[in-house]
C-alpha cells in the first residue's frame, strides 16, 4: 500500500491492521522513529494521541517482555503507547508513572491497571492534562476522586462529574461548583443521584439542563418539566429523551433509561472481557447496547462479521469507526446502503487510502467530504 512518508510514520505509531504485526516487534521501526525525533509534525500528532489511547497499540497481546523492553524507550509516543496498553502490568505503569513526559504520565493515569500507589502521586501531578486523565478512569476509587474534586482546574473538576464512580457526595459539592462545565459534567453522569438531577433541571445556564435531559437516570416527571424549558435545545433533548421512554413502553422492550450506559462502555473495553459475553451484547434486543459492543476494541473477526450485518444502521455505523475493523469489514461497510455508515467508514483512518479514494466518488456529498478529509489529515501528519 502506497502511503507518504508522514501517514507511514501515523499508520506505524497508531492505527490497527494495517501492519500486520504490533509496532515495536515490526524490524523498520529503528528506522522509521529515527524520522520521528526531527519531525515537527508529531507535536500535533500528541495532542490528539489521548483520543484514540485505546487504538494505539495494533497487537492486544503482545509478550509482555517485549512490552516492558521499550517502557525506556527515547521516544516518548513510544513510552506512552506502552503506558496505554492493556496488557500494561503494575511496575511497568509504576515505572512510567515518573516519566518525565506528560504525554506519557497522562497515559499512564489513563490506564486502568493503573497501581493505588501511583494513582496518588498522579493526582498532584503538576501538569492538569495529567490529572484530567486520572479523574476520567474508571478504575480510581472514590475516595481519590472526591480529592480530585476540589482540584483548581475546573476541567478536572468536569471529569470527576462525569465519572460514574464519584461518590453522591463529591457529585453533590460539584454541583453547585461556579464552573457551569463542572455543573454539566454531573448533569450528564448517570450515576448522579435524582435529587441533584432534578437541583440542575432549574441551573441557570441551559446546556446544563440540556444534559439533565439527555441523561438517562433522569426521572420522567423532571423531563416533563423540561419540554416547558425556555431554551429550544433543551426542549429538544427532552422529546427525544421522552421519545425514547414510549418506544420502550410501546414495544415491551427493556428500558434504556434503566441500563447504565456508561458503565457498558467500560465493560466492553475492558481488556479482560470474554468473547462469550461480546457475544451475548451482541444479540442484545436493544440496539444502544449493541452500538457500544460495535465500538469494542477486542471483537473476533466473526464478531466483527456479525455486527456488520446488523439491521439497525446505528450499530453497523458504530462499527465503521472501529479501529480494530479488518478491510474485509470496511469494504462492506464502504458500501453499505446507509450513507450514515459509509460516513463513519470514511473517517476510519484504518480504511487505507485505497478504499478512502475510492470513498472520495460516492453518490453521497457528506461521504465524499469525509473521505477526502480523512485523507489530508494522513498526509499531514
Amino acid at each position: 500500500m502506497s502511503r507518504s512518508i508522514g501517514a507511514t510514520k501515523l499508520a506505524l505509531a497508531a492505527w490497527s491492521r494495517i501492519l500486520p504485526q504490533c509496532f515495536w516487534l515490526n524490524p523498520c521501526l529503528r528506522q522509521i522513529t529515527s524520522e520521528w525525533e526531527g519531525d515537527a509534525k508529531l507535536g500535533r500528532f500528541s495532542n490528539v494521541f489521548s483520543e484514540y489511547r485505546w487504538h494505539l497499540v495494533i497487537n492486544p497481546t503482545p509478550l509482555r517482555g517485549n512490552l516492558r523492553t521499550h517502557c525506556g524507550h527515547p521516544h516518548q509516543l513510544i513510552r506512552a503507547a506502552v503506558a496505554a496498553h492493556p496488557i500494561a502490568t503494575k511496575p511497568m505503569l509504576s515505572s512510567l508513572s515518573r516519566d518525565s513526559s506528560h504525554i506519557v504520565r497522562s497515559q499512564v493515569a489513563a490506564n486502568p491497571n493503573l497501581p493505588r500507589t501511583a494513582m496518588s502521586a498522579l493526582a498532584f501531578d503538576r501538569i492538569p492534562e495529567v490529572r484530567i486523565a486520572l479523574a476520567s478512569n474508571y478504575a480510581v476509587r472514590p475516595s481519590l476522586l472526591t480529592e480530585l474534586s476540589r482540584d483548581p482546574d475546573s476541567d478536572v473538576r468536569s471529569m470527576v462529574g462525569a465519572n460514574i464512580r464519584s461518590s453522591p457526595r463529591a457529585l453533590r459539592a460539584l454541583a453547585t461548583d461556579t464552573e457551569p462545565s463542572v455543573r454539566r459534567g454531573v448533569a450528564e453522569n448517570e450515576s448522579t443521584p435524582v435529587e441533584i438531577l432534578r437541583q440542575l433541571s432549574i441551573d441557570c445556564e441551559s446546556w446544563v439542563r440540556e444534559a439533565v435531559a439527555s441523561n438517562h437516570s433522569t426521572p420522567r416527571d423532571v423531563i416533563v418539566f423540561l419540554l416547558d424549558d425556555g431554551d429550544e435545545f433543551v426542549r429538544n433533548n427532552a422529546e427525544d429523551h421522552l421519545a425514547i421512554c414510549y418506544w420502550r413502553e410501546e414495544s415491551h422492550c427493556r428500558s434504556i433509561l434503566e441500563r447504565n450506559t456508561s458503565e457498558l462502555r467500560a465493560e466492553v473495553f475492558a481488556p479482560d472481557i470474554s468473547e462469550a459475553r461480546l457475544t451475548k451484547l451482541i444479540a442484545d434486543e436493544d440496539a444502544r447496547v449493541r452500538c457500544a459492543v460495535a465500538t469494542s476494541p477486542w471483537l473476533t473477526e466473526r464478531q466483527l462479521g456479525l455486527l456488520a450485518r446488523d439491521p439497525e444502521p446505528r450499530v453497523r455505523a458504530a462499527l465503521a469507526s472501529n479501529w480494530r475493523c479488518s478491510q474485509i469489514v470496511l469494504e462492506r461497510l464502504a458500501k453499505d446502503d446507509e450513507h450514515l455508515v459509509r460516513i463513519s467508514t470514511a473517517r476510519n483512518f484504518t480504511s487505507g487510502r485505497e478504499l478512502l479514494l475510492a470513498l472520495t466518488s460516492d453518490k453521497n456529498p457528506r461521504v465524499q467530504e469525509s473521505a477526502s478529509e480523512t485523507i489530508q489529515l494522513m498526509e499531514d501528519l
